[in-house]
């Protein structure tokens, strides 16, 4: 049963890679906001159990929107084609291609968008693009630099080994263990870190 279910989802992930990368990509994400979600609440010595609905929408539609949309689109129409390895090998090719992602996509493309899509996690009349913005231009340095520390090794095994249409359900699986980390590092430090989602 299970090596059927599992034929059943490569065979699927083979023949609609764009609808399985969205399709896997939200509810890995959203599983890792909200245990990340839970363990803030433990951190703050609140009661488990509660969950920020509007939040999970938020994280559900950037995981869908990004991940599962414009970041396989990115990788396949834009990456792939440049750093091909006819022309630069099996092992130069997916490090370019990582280093691409990591120089350009992940400060100048996702940290951006991320924090201008995070004020939806308030109620629409508190919506402020100018404090997201503020908070862009204080945390961007350490935002990307962060990022790129995780995403940058991630990003080179998931170019060198995992078959294309597997690629963004392995960077949402890296994602769901990067939210549980900087809740992590939440409980040690004196300033919660900011979440972001895979690069």
């Amino acid at each position: 049963m299970q090596t059927t279910l599992g034929r059943n989802l490569l065979l699927f992930a083979e023949r609609w890679p764009q609808t399985f990368a969205m399709g896997i990509s939200a509810p890995c994400v959203v599983a890792g906001d909200v245990l990340a979600q839970q363990m803030e609440l433990k951190f703050d010595g609140k009661d488990l159990g509660q969950v920020d609905t509007r939040r999970v929408g938020s994280v559900f539609c950037w995981a869908v929107g990004y991940l599962g949309f414009a970041q396989y689109n990115i990788y396949l129409r834009l990456v792939d084609p440049v750093f091909t390895i006819q022309r630069f090998g099996t092992r130069l090719s997916p490090l370019l291609k990582s280093v691409a992602c990591n120089a350009i996509v992940t400060p100048f493309i996702n940290v951006p968008l991320y924090y201008l899509w995070s004020t939806t996690r308030l109620p629409p009349a508190e919506w402020d693009l100018s404090e997201s913005i503020g908070a862009l231009k204080r945390e961007w340095a350490m935002s990307s630099a962060s990022g790129i520390a995780l995403w940058g090794p991630a990003q080179y095994f998931n170019f060198a080994y995992v078959s294309v249409p597997m690629r963004i359900p392995f960077m949402s699986s890296v994602a769901f263990v990067w939210s549980l980390i900087i809740s992590l590092q939440a409980q040690f430090g004196n300033v919660r870190p900011v979440k972001m989602g895979a690069h």
